[in-house]
């Protein structure tokens, strides 16, 4: 019986994204959802565990690795900031002791074409940093902010829907980043692409 041949797929393309962050229970002040679409930039989706290393009694060849606890890595978003508040008020409301304000929520990796080729679930996620825009009367840059968020758990979904929020439909109003350097979304004036080499930022909340 002759071999099957091997299967070679192109790789995902990662300048087009959705983002999807839905308050677990609502709190006063704060939209719902909390962002729908409107970042430029994603980094942290990382998942990692330390395995505990047992040695048996008599085996000096070899060891014994068992599963370990699972770290997630601190989700980083960044989006040219608008009159949207939400973040701010989602960071001060996260300030009071006492108040449940995790959320969940989706990143759905799209295809040129619009098409989801990968999802990735968030869950239990809390805002821990938020910060403004560097300010500079000269340099006539794009106001960036950026937001932290502790992840408490990450899974990857594929492209099929189940899961979590479905995003394929894609999101309006600048939700889609799309490819090359002009800006996309309510946002004008320049573009520098000297905090992100991937695309226009999206305006929007």
């Amino acid at each position: 019986m002759a071999a099957s041949a091997e299967t070679v797929e192109s790789p995902f393309t990662a300048f087009s994204f959705d983002v999807l962050l839905t308050l677990a229970t609502p709190v006063a002040g704060v939209g719902q959802p909390v962002c729908q679409g409107a970042f430029a930039e994603c980094d942290g989706l990382q998942v990692e565990m330390e395995p505990k290393t047992v040695v048996q009694g008599g085996l000096t060849d070899a060891v014994t690795h068992l599963m370990g606890q699972a770290r997630y890595g601190q989700l980083t978003l960044r989006r040219g900031m608008t009159t949207t508040t939400d973040l701010w008020a989602w960071m001060a409301a996260a300030a009071i002791p006492g108040r449940a304000v995790t959320c969940d929520g989706e990143i759905a990796m799209l295809s040129g074409a619009g098409t989801v080729q990968a999802r990735f679930v968030l869950t239990g996620c809390l805002p821990i940093r938020l910060r403004g825009p560097a300010l500079h009367a000269q340099n006539g840059l794009i106001a960036v902010e950026e937001l932290a968020l502790a992840v408490g758990r990450l899974t990857q979904a594929g492209a099929a829907p189940g899961g979590g929020p479905d995003l394929a439909a894609g999101i309006s109003g600048g939700a889609q980043i799309s490819g090359g350097l002009g800006l996309s979304g309510q946002l004008g004036g320049t573009f520098s692409a000297t905090l992100s080499g991937r695309a226009g930022f999206g305006g929007g909340g």
